[in-house]
């Protein structure tokens, strides 16, 4: 089954269908929006800078380069396991920089998702819409989902 990475409804991590992180171990909105960010952008390294107008997009404090240093501690001390890393998930901090790297194989309910929905567009323009229920049905229950709940922003 491999590793499944849930940013919609509740955050969480699963392998091989067994929770290994709860949305309760992320301690706060910051976490969860710090870790489905940097899931999201996991394709390349996210400058510090970045980050902190994610997580403070009106007004950042003089301390935030230490804050933002106990967050991303927190989440790589939460995502240092053998099990993830034995799946792909790494994550990397270095030159102001942080990144999630995953295996190529690796599900994102939000990215499985727009795939189920283009699957089932591309099924009725194609004329076979009998293809289009399954695909829809998969777009439809994750899109139901809370994104991010308690948590403002763009």
């Amino acid at each position: 089954m491999g590793i499944r990475i849930y940013v919609t409804g509740r955050v969480a991590i699963e392998v091989d269908g067994l929770v290994v992180i709860d949305e309760r171990q992320f301690r706060g909105k910051q976490d969860r929006l710090l870790f489905v960010y940097l899931v999201s952008e996991r394709t390349r390294p996210v400058a510090k800078e970045e980050l902190a107008s994610i997580l403070w997009p009106d007004e950042q404090s003089e301390s935030w380069e230490a804050a933002l240093s106990a967050l991303t501690s927190r989440l790589a001390a939460l995502l240092s396991s053998d099990q993830l890393a034995a799946q792909g998930l790494l994550f990397s901090r270095r030159l102001g920089q942080y990144q999630i790297r995953l295996s190529s194989d690796a599900w994102v309910d939000i990215e499985a998702g727009n795939s189920a929905l283009d699957r089932a567009e591309a099924a009725v323009r194609n004329g076979d819409s009998r293809k289009a229920p399954g695909p829809a049905a998969v777009a439809a229950s994750i899109a139901r989902r809370t994104f991010l709940p308690g948590v403002d922003g763009f």
